[in-house]
């Protein structure tokens, strides 16, 4: 299993645990620190958490070299981020903007 594989495995899991059948409002922080706690026990080295706003909203996320990881982004309503987000950085800088 290639690390991208680990990663959505990782994300997927942590969406369903933390998040389940309910609302992701509120919960970008738990969920952010998760990721980065499983991937480091998964050997994978190097992802931060990162605070700032997607739109004018507050919000918390994962950065892995140049991969964002965001299983809550899907909280704010007209954006069209899905529910579990792993992609490359690029392109999605005008709209995650760190602190």
């Amino acid at each position: 299993m290639t690390d991208l594989e680990k990663i959505h495995k990782i994300a997927e899991r942590v969406r369903k645990e933390v998040v389940g059948d309910y609302s992701s409002e509120g919960l970008c922080k738990e969920c952010s620190k998760q990721i980065c706690e499983e991937l480091k026990a998964a050997g994978i080295e190097g992802a931060t958490m990162l605070h700032g706003t997607v739109g004018y909203h507050p919000h918390w996320w994962v950065r892995l070299g140049n991969t964002l990881i965001d299983v809550t982004g899907d909280q704010f309503d007209g954006n069209n981020i899905p529910p579990i987000l792993v992609v490359p950085w690029d392109g999605w800088d005008g709209l995650y903007v760190e602190d």
